[in-house]
């Protein structure tokens, strides 16, 4: 059975496991970033889950790109609408202090 402070590897990358909630999610650090997993069925042989984004629900295997925040992840495809929405508010905040 995993304890808390095991090591706990995702593929090549070692992490220590932090403790599972009665939700069923594992928290595992990796380095300073502490990641929730869902847990598989038989945590103790397995490998945790994988990540969505918190705001598609896309899984790492559908985007190109996944990045994890202290409790959130965004895909590369999220970050591109973020950007396309930024870039409008910067360009109408400019448009209307030309008019001023």
């Amino acid at each position: 059975m995993m304890r808390v402070g095991d090591k706990v590897w995702y593929g090549s990358i070692c992490g220590t496991l932090n403790g599972i909630s009665p939700s069923g999610l594992a928290f595992v650090t990796f380095g300073d970033v502490t990641i929730p997993f869902k847990v598989l069925e038989g945590f103790e042989r397995s490998l945790p889950a994988e990540m969505c984004c918190s705001f598609c629900s896309k899984w790492r295997n559908e985007v190109r790109k996944l990045v994890a925040g202290k409790s959130a992840y965004i895909c590369d495809e999220c970050v591109r609408v973020c950007q396309v929405l930024v870039d409008e508010k910067i360009e109408s905040t400019v448009e209307a202090q030309g008019a001023s």
